[in-house]
C-alpha cells in the first residue's frame, strides 16, 4: 500500500508516517487522480512531493491532516444547530 511506512492505521488505511502515491491515494479519498490534481493546483489539497524522476507522493501527515480538516468542516453546523 504506501511506501516507507512502519505501521498503518485502521481506521482510515493510512501509514502513520512516510508516503503515499497516487493509486493507494484514491483508495482511501473517494475521487479520481484528475480531480485530485485540481484541488493540489486551486491550493485545496496537499502538493505532493517529487521523491524521483517518475515517483510522486504526498506526506502522509499532510493528507491526514487535510482529511482532519475536512471533518471538522463536516461537523461544524452540527455544533451550531440545538
Amino acid at each position: 500500500m504506501a511506501h516507507n511506512a512502519t505501521q498503518t492505521h485502521i481506521a482510515d488505511g493510512l501509514p502513520s508516517a512516510g508516503y503515499i502515491r497516487m493509486n493507494d491515494l484514491t483508495k482511501i479519498i473517494p475521487l479520481v487522480a484528475s480531480s485530485i490534481w485540481r484541488m493540489v493546483k486551486k491550493g485545496t489539497f496537499p502538493k505532493p512531493v517529487k521523491l524521483s524522476e517518475n515517483c510522486t507522493a504526498w506526506k502522509v501527515e499532510e493528507v491526514r491532516a487535510w482529511l482532519d480538516s475536512k471533518a471538522a468542516d463536516e461537523q461544524a453546523p452540527a455544533r451550531g444547530k440545538s
